[in-house]
């Protein structure tokens, strides 16, 4: 179920103008700074480092292709930028700086709304090459993909679900060691960490704790040994209800497969990383602009319902509006409402 005034946010946020979404863009490329330093020797570059990121997102923002966004450069930079400009800039960027990007996103999505629930999970990202598995008894072609790791936050007041960080592992790759590279450069404040059974390790139980978080976290059948897991045991089952909230994980993943297929048309293990980083990048963006439009429209869809005084001085009649206006909204006679409805409450951690 949606929030209420969800469409209200959408349209606001003009997700789909692409002046405003290249000035966002812009924006996140200049808090980063350059993702490579320009040499002083030689002769100067055309285009700044950050202009090439900034174009980057945007292209995979929209989901075009490579010649899409050079014919789309000189309505937005007023220059012409050619499609294998725009990807030679993209392959010298370190994946660092994305992940980087990530974070930054997430940081300005927390300064509007705090998640209280968080979750860790994992996607699959195909490619258009294929590779010999061998199965059973037999071989046989198979396509290649990446696994794509992600945290995110989830905002019930908002309806919200950011990615607080991501990483890029080859497919076949475990979600458990991924658990520490997620939770590197984050910390939380008491949230609960939902997460299935690929996260059940003891050193992920303490990890997660030492980060500030309560995890939970399903635990494989394989029955609770030694005190550590007991423990854990008891505390899932405590908190199961708690746990069906993980769902909500899906989120990105579902907009990954409609815009995107799931899928990146790259050849290079770093460049396939960088385009399944962008997929992240550019539902942050999305989410900050809702984020953004549901804050301003607190201000100006938050109504006061004013009750009519019984008897309104004459004096006061014949005054300005502004005079009238302003008894009108005297304490004394406002009834505040909102236009958003209470939503049930939502499952707490049980300690």
């Amino acid at each position: 179920m949606r929030c209420p005034n969800y469409w209200k946010a959408y349209h606001a946020s003009k997700l789909y103008d692409k002046r405003e979404v290249f000035k966002l863009c812009s924006r996140v490329a200049s808090a980063l700074g350059p993702p490579w330093q320009v040499s002083e020797r030689g002769r100067p570059p055309k285009f700044r480092p950050e202009l090439y990121a900034s174009v980057g997102i945007f292209r995979k923002y929209f989901g075009s292709s490579l010649r899409a966004a050079e014919g789309e450069a000189p309505l937005l930079i007023g220059l012409r930028m050619d499609h294998a400009t725009i990807w030679w800039g993209l392959q010298r960027m370190p994946i660092a700086y994305f992940e980087r990007a990530l974070e930054l996103l997430y940081g300005l999505i927390a300064k509007l709304f705090k998640c209280e629930i968080f979750v860790t999970d994992s996607t699959g990202v195909e490619t258009d090459r294929y590779q010999e598995r061998r199965r059973a008894l037999k071989t046989g072609p198979e396509r290649e993909f990446v696994k794509l790791h992600v945290l995110e936050g989830y905002s019930r007041q908002a309806g919200l679900v950011p990615i607080v960080a991501a990483k890029v592992t080859r497919g076949y790759a475990h979600d458990s060691p991924q658990f520490k590279r997620l939770l590197k450069n984050f910390r939380g404040g008491g949230e609960p960490l939902l997460g299935d059974s690929a996260y059940d390790a003891a050193k992920n139980f303490e990890l997660a704790r030492r980060h500030g978080f309560e995890p939970v976290i399903k635990l494989r059948n394989i029955g609770p040994k030694g005190l550590l897991r007991r423990q854990a045991a008891r505390d899932f089952d405590r908190n199961r209800e708690l746990y069906r909230m993980r769902g909500v994980g899906e989120t990105p993943f579902g907009g990954f497969a409609v815009r995107y297929g799931s899928r990146t048309r790259c050849r290079l293990p770093k460049t396939r990383a960088i385009d399944s980083l962008l997929m992240a990048i550019a539902h942050n963006l999305r989410t900050y602009a809702r984020a953004r439009a549901i804050k301003r429209m607190e201000i100006f869809i938050c109504y006061v319902f004013i009750r009519q005084p019984r008897y309104i001085p004459t004096t006061f009649r014949a005054s300005s509006p502004c005079s009238t206006i302003a008894l009108l909204l005297e304490p004394s006679n406002l009834n505040p409402r909102c236009l958003f409805r209470p939503q049930a409450p939502a499952p707490t951690l049980q300690k």
